[in-house]
């Protein structure tokens, strides 16, 4: 993955098959030890690094003509029966096309879902105070988790998200959800101008920002304890003195794990 960052795939590969075709020694009597001590250990080194660059990382061959063509003329032409497959192998997975193969990692065993917080809630028109914190958060993790999920390797290669956000536009959506998440918890506490139910929505958010936490979403947690540290809620003064001693413990829990 790193070469990009000094060379190209083409090139890397013109030195991979000088590497596996190295001269043989003049000297007959030398010819056996070479094998065994030198080519061998080469050849066979050069066999893992084409099959791992086919295996994890087939999309080098996507939009490269050159580098196909020299790593199936290689490989195909070879008489070693390893390179061959390999060989092989990639054809299939030119002709396969594009492949996501990419998994979601899961640890642990996802909280069941919880119903509403109010009993008297509308199903069809339900407020955010009507969902219970652990499942919104759980909702923020199916949302972070896609995007995540849909995160390239070249697009976290040498900081090119700075240098060319064109390059990287699943890093740049990641980016931008941390600033969603956060204008979003300000925009729906600030235009709430009932007192109480905006203090019920700050407790609500403090309660989803430590639920996120738990399910260890520290990308909408973060979001989340940015938009309680703005300058927008902290200001609201009267708010945050109705909510007790209980909540500002959390919310300052919440803000020290962000």
């Amino acid at each position: 993955l790193m070469y990009r960052t000094f060379t190209t795939g083409k090139e890397l590969m013109e030195l991979l098959i000088m590497r596996f075709s190295m001269p043989k020694p003049k000297n007959p009597a030398m010819l056996d030890k070479f094998k065994r001590d030198k080519l061998m250990p080469v050849m066979l080194r050069v066999i893992n690094v084409l099959k791992n660059w086919v295996d994890k990382y087939s999309e080098d061959f996507a939009n490269d003509e050159e580098l196909t063509k020299l790593f199936l003329d290689f490989t195909e032409s070879s008489e070693n029966t390893t390179l061959q497959r390999i060989g092989q192998t990639l054809r299939k997975n030119i002709d396969a096309g594009p492949q996501d193969s990419r998994k979601v990692s899961r640890h642990g065993k996802a909280p069941p879902p919880q119903f509403p917080l109010a009993r008297t809630a509308d199903p069809n028109n339900l407020s955010l105070l009507d969902i219970h914190p652990e499942e919104a958060a759980r909702q923020l993790c199916l949302v972070d988790g896609e995007a995540m999920a849909a995160l390239q390797p070249l697009e976290l290669l040498d900081n090119v998200w700075k240098t060319n956000p064109k390059k990287a536009p699943t890093v740049y959506h990641v980016l931008n959800r941390l600033s969603g998440v956060r204008n979003w918890v300000i925009n729906e506490i600030i235009k709430e101008h009932d007192m109480e139910q905006r203090k019920n929505l700050l407790e609500h958010f403090i309660d989803v920002g430590i639920a996120c936490g738990n399910l260890k979403n520290f990308h909408s947690m973060c979001g989340i304890a940015a938009a309680l540290q703005s300058s927008e809620v902290k200001g609201l003064l009267q708010t945050w003195d109705s909510i007790g001693p209980k909540y500002i413990e959390k919310a300052e829990a919440l803000s020290a794990q962000a």
